[in-house]
C-alpha cells in the first residue's frame, strides 16, 4: 500500500481480485493505437474464460481495427464523495471469434448490440496481463493517528 495523503492509500490488486471486479461490470473501454493516434471506445462485454468478449458491427472500421492486434481493456469505479475508487486494466491480443467459438456459445453471452441491423462481429481479447489499483479512504480512527 502507498499512502497518497493522510486520508487515502493506493493498493495494488491481485489478479484474482481484478477478475472478480471484471465480472461486476458490463461496460468497459477498449484502447488501441492506429498510426500515431490512440483511440478509446466504450463497449459492453462479457467474460468467457480468459477472454474479454465484445461485439462489433462486422466489417466496420472498429471491427477491422480490433482484430489481430494488441488491445488494452479498462473498467473502473469512482466514488467522488469518499475520494475512492478502483480500476482494472487488461492487456492482450484482439482476435475474431467467429471461427474459433461456436455461435451458440457466443450468443449465450447475451451481449446486446448497441447498433441495430448490423451483422455481429465478435472480438475476444486474450488477457496476457491483468492489473488493478484501488484508492481507499482510510477510516477516521486511522486518519487521526
Amino acid at each position: 500500500m502507498i499512502e497518497l495523503s493522510k486520508d487515502t492509500v493506493l493498493e495494488t490488486l491481485e489478479p484474482a481480485e481484478c477478475r472478480r471486479l471484471l465480472a461486476t461490470a458490463v461496460v468497459g473501454r477498449v484502447g488501441l493505437v492506429v498510426g500515431e493516434l490512440a483511440y478509446v471506445l466504450p463497449v459492453n462485454f462479457a467474460l468467457a474464460g480468459d477472454l474479454i468478449v465484445f461485439r462489433t458491427a462486422q466489417g466496420s472500421a472498429f471491427d477491422r481495427l480490433a482484430r489481430d492486434r494488441a488491445l488494452t481493456f479498462e473498467i473502473d469505479h469512482v466514488d467522488p464523495g469518499f475520494h475512492a475508487g478502483w480500476s482494472v486494466m487488461a492487456i492482450g491480443w484482439g482476435m475474431g471469434l467467429e471461427d474459433q467459438v461456436p455461435p451458440a456459445t457466443l450468443h449465450a453471452l447475451e451481449l446486446r448490440p448497441w447498433g441495430m441491423g448490423a451483422v455481429p462481429g465478435w472480438i475476444g481479447i486474450r488477457m496476457n496481463e491483468l492489473t488493478g489499483r484501488r484508492i481507499v479512504a482510510l477510516p477516521r480512527e486511522m486518519r487521526e493517528r
